[in-house]
């Protein structure tokens, strides 16, 4: 009987060690190579299978290439693939780690680091040790975690970032989807800021349409036919969002420890209705160092001015009270936040 047993576990060990990841590794002899057929030019990825780890070098562009490692099966780690490479890109002078995970259960993660991170589009911007987690656990929502030590920006002003995006969150009962949003801004002379936002419901197809519309809306000449195509997709696409219910609510804003604003808008409403109070001083300091293009050397007379159109402003000892006009509209009446 021990000698039965022993045998089942060197028989349980074998298939653990031994014909898992063979059996990872046939399966993905066959799905690799279809997947990087419909994804990519046969001259941009080259992928090398084995029985216990395979490896894939993709380079869709001449100064973008990614090398990774994928090991069947780990036995330190229960999972089906345990990934491991870099990344090359412009946006990266010094490269990016890349690391990955493929649990037994579906659930999986990707995790990417990289030292410097400068964005194309923003000038002189650059993000020192910028991290991202995604993930998403078995038959729960999609997760995304950015974090950053250092940002520079153009300016002077350098706060330190931890972005957290809490992911897609179906609906019950339908294919809607709920998006939400929190950020958080350290600033080592204003303190910390919070932006809590939340939309939904969305139909994920209306709002690829609306990413996709207001993508050329950006590359369109003004006034070109180009541009109008991309505003009649912009407005169809946001109209059949405010049609199945949309709701955009501003849960916090705080900027400092005095400062808040919160609110909500109902997509099928002109505009959202947003109310706050704090600090003066505090708030003109904070868009002074979040937003300087908005403020853009305004004095304090004209950022009175500026919150005074917008809204209803009471200012009594350095603090204010303000409040956004009610929405004038078609369906002016509020609707149940779903």
């Amino acid at each position: 009987m021990r000698k039965l047993i022993i045998i089942g576990l060197l028989l349980m060990l074998a298939a653990w060690l031994l014909l898992m990841p063979a059996a990872t590794g046939l399966y993905l002899r066959d799905a690799v190579p279809a997947w990087l057929a419909e994804w990519s030019e046969p001259e941009e990825a080259g992928y090398q299978p084995g029985w216990f780890s395979s490896r894939l070098q993709w380079q869709p562009e001449s100064d973008l290439m990614l090398n990774l490692k994928a090991r069947h099966f780990p036995p330190l780690r229960p999972g089906w693939l345990a990934l491991e490479g870099d990344l090359d890109s412009p946006l990266t002078p010094r490269g990016t780690n890349v690391r990955g995970h493929l649990g037994l259960t579906g659930s999986w993660h990707i995790s990417a680091t990289t030292e410097r991170f400068r964005p194309l589009m923003q000038g002189e911007l650059t993000v020192h040790q910028l991290s991202l987690n995604l993930s998403q656990a078995a038959d729960q929502p999609l997760s995304l975690v950015l974090n950053a030590e250092r940002v520079d920006l153009p300016d002077p002003s350098s706060p330190l970032l931890d972005l957290r995006l809490r992911g897609l969150q179906r609906a019950a009962g339908d294919d809607l989807i709920r998006l939400g949003l929190d950020l958080n801004v350290r600033d080592r002379d204003l303190g910390q800021a919070n932006l809590r936002l939340q939309a939904g419901p969305i139909n994920p197809t209306q709002l690829e349409l609306l990413i996709q519309g207001l993508g050329q809306l950006a590359e369109s000449a003004p006034g070109s036919v180009a541009e109008g195509m991309a505003l009649v997709t912009v407005v169809g696409a946001w109209q059949e969002m405010a049609a199945d219910g949309l709701v955009i609510e501003l849960e916090r804003l705080h900027l400092g420890e005095q400062t808040r604003f919160e609110g909500v808008w109902d997509a099928d409403q002109p505009a959202p209705a947003v109310t706050g109070s704090g600090d003066l001083d505090q708030l003109e300091r904070w868009l002074s160092r979040l937003a300087p293009q908005t403020l853009d050397g305004a004095s304090p007379d004209e950022l009175v001015e500026m919150l005074s159109g917008l809204g209803e402003l009471d200012i009594e000892q350095g603090r204010f009270r303000f409040s956004s006009r009610a929405p004038v509209g078609p369906n002016s009446s509020p609707r149940q936040n779903p």
